[in-house]
């Protein structure tokens, strides 16, 4: 994602647990193949999803700390 504030151009490629749940404590995370994947977001929630493969399984939970691994959610 990109977007342009004045002059500077900030770019951001991907987003951590902990970087998520500063911004919002409450989130529902969880981490697949290094990304952090989040719940309840309005523009996905409006989107015509169909389940097709199975590419993962939550095996972890983790409610304590910020230092995700894949395949694991809080």
């Amino acid at each position: 994602m990109q977007y342009s504030r004045g002059t500077t151009i900030v770019s951001i490629d991907s987003i951590d647990a902990e970087e998520v749940l500063t911004l919002d404590s409450d989130a529902d995370i969880f981490q697949y193949d290094g990304v952090i994947y989040k719940t309840n977001i309005a523009w996905v929630e409006e989107l015509t999803l169909t389940k097709d493969v199975q590419i993962g399984e939550i095996k972890t939970k983790n409610d304590a700390k910020t230092d995700f691994k894949n395949e694991m959610s809080n």
